[in-house]
C-alpha cells in the first residue's frame, strides 16, 4: 500500500512539473509561428438590398488577403476571408475592402481575441473569428475589359503618281527656258522641273492617302500660279496651261538645258594615214650610203652577203635608167644632152659606174 502511494505521488509531482514548466516557457517564448485569423459574417451596402457576387478583401497597411465572393456559400454573407500576414504586422489594424473601393466601417485587431473580448498577441491556433460589416455606398461599375480579340490592321493606301504636262506663261508670253516650276501639295514639295521650249512636265507622288483632296498648287520659286486644284492620284493631264504672273528673269542652269553637244572629230592616227614610200633619190651620195659594202666584209658567212649587194646595185641602176630617161624627156633632148657643155651626161655616167666599182673591190678584199 505504501509503495502504491509512492508511485502515486511521485507521478503527480511529475505532471506539476510539466505544467510549471509549459506555463514558464509560455510567458517567455516568442511569439508562434501559427498566427491566422479565418473571418466570416454579414454583409451590408448601402444602396444595394443584394450584395451578392461582390469581393471582398482583408487589408494590413500595404499586406492584402486573397478576396473571397459574397453570397457564394450563403447570401449576404462571406466565409472564408483568411488573414495570415508575416509576424510584423500582429497588432495592426484590419481593414475590409469591398470591390478594392470601398471601406468597411468595422476594423479588427490582427491579435488573439479571448473570449472575454480582450486580446493576446500571444496564441497557439488560428482563430475563426465572425464579423458582420457595413459598407458605405455601393462601388461604381466595374470597367469592362477590352478584349484581346486582335482587329485587323488596314492595308495602308498606297497612291499612285500623277502626272501634269503643258505650257508654262507670264505676261502673256512662254516662261524663258530654265526656269524651274514645282508642285506644293500640304507638307509635300515635289521635284522641280525646268522648263524647256516653253514647257514643262511634272510628276507628282506623295504616296501616303492623306493627301487626297488637299489643294494643290504651281509654284516658280515662291511665286504660285493662278490655276490649283484638288489632287487626285493616278491622273495625267496633258495641255495643263500654267499662267503666272510677272517673274524674274532667270539664270539659265546650262546642266539642266538640253543643249545638243558638238562630238571632237577624232584626231588621225598614223595607221589612219597611208605612207607613202619614197622613190629613191639619184643623188650618189644616197646610192653608196645604201649598199654599206665595207661593212659585209666582216661577217663570218661571205657568200650572201655579195648576192644581196649585187641586186640592191641592180635596182639602184634600174632606178637611175628610168630617172634618167626621165629627165631627158623633159629636157626635150638625147641620152647626153643635160647641157650644153655635156658635163650632165658625163656625170650621170660615173654615176652608173659608181656601183660596179664599189661591187669589183668588194670581191677583191674577199678574195685577199
Amino acid at each position: 500500500m505504501k509503495h502504491y502511494k509512492k508511485i502515486i505521488s511521485g507521478f503527480s509531482i511529475l505532471i506539476l512539473s510539466l505544467i510549471m514548466t509549459s506555463g514558464i516557457v509560455s510567458a517567455s517564448s516568442e511569439v508562434p509561428s501559427i498566427t491566422s485569423l479565418t473571418f466570416y459574417g454579414n454583409v451590408d451596402v448601402s444602396g444595394t438590398s443584394n450584395p451578392d457576387n461582390y469581393f471582398i478583401k482583408a487589408r494590413i497597411d500595404d499586406w492584402e488577403s486573397q478576396p473571397v465572393q459574397i453570397g457564394e456559400f450563403k447570401t449576404s454573407m462571406f466565409h472564408g476571408l483568411f488573414v495570415d500576414a508575416p509576424n510584423e504586422y500582429i497588432g495592426k489594424s484590419i481593414q475590409f475592402i469591398l470591390q478594392d473601393q470601398i471601406i468597411a466601417d468595422q476594423t479588427e485587431i490582427y491579435m488573439f481575441k479571448n473570449s472575454d473580448g480582450t486580446t493576446d498577441p500571444l496564441w497557439t491556433l488560428p482563430q475563426l473569428r465572425k464579423i458582420d460589416l457595413t459598407f458605405p455606398s455601393t462601388p461604381l461599375p466595374p470597367t469592362p475589359t477590352p478584349t484581346l480579340v486582335p482587329t485587323a490592321t488596314p492595308a495602308p493606301i498606297i497612291l499612285k503618281p500623277s502626272y501634269f504636262e503643258g505650257r508654262a506663261i507670264t505676261n502673256g508670253k512662254a516662261v524663258s527656258d530654265g526656269v524651274e516650276i514645282y508642285a506644293v501639295l500640304d507638307d509635300y514639295v515635289s521635284q522641280s522641273v525646268v522648263v524647256y521650249d516653253g514647257r514643262y512636265f511634272l510628276t507628282i507622288d506623295p504616296i501616303l492617302e492623306k493627301y487626297l483632296g488637299k489643294e494643290l498648287k504651281f509654284y516658280i520659286a515662291d511665286i504660285s500660279a493662278s490655276q490649283a486644284e484638288s489632287y487626285v492620284d493616278d491622273l495625267y493631264r496633258s495641255d495643263y496651261l500654267l499662267v503666272f504672273p510677272t517673274i524674274p528673269d532667270p539664270t539659265p542652269i546650262p546642266t539642266e538645258i538640253p543643249t545638243p553637244t558638238s562630238t571632237p572629230e577624232p584626231l588621225p592616227t598614223e595607221t589612219s594615214t597611208p605612207t607613202v614610200t619614197p622613190i629613191p633619190s639619184v643623188a650618189p651620195t644616197r646610192t653608196a650610203t645604201a649598199t654599206a659594202i665595207p661593212t659585209q666584209t666582216s661577217t663570218s658567212t661571205p657568200t650572201p652577203t655579195p648576192l644581196v649587194d649585187l641586186e640592191a646595185t641592180v635596182t639602184a641602176q634600174n632606178l637611175l635608167l628610168e630617172q634618167i630617161a626621165l629627165n631627158s624627156q623633159s629636157d626635150g633632148g638625147g641620152f647626153c644632152s643635160a647641157n650644153s657643155e655635156g658635163t650632165g651626161s658625163l656625170g650621170i655616167i660615173g654615176l652608173l659606174l659608181t656601183p660596179i666599182i664599189l661591187f669589183g673591190i668588194g670581191k677583191l678584199r674577199k678574195i685577199k
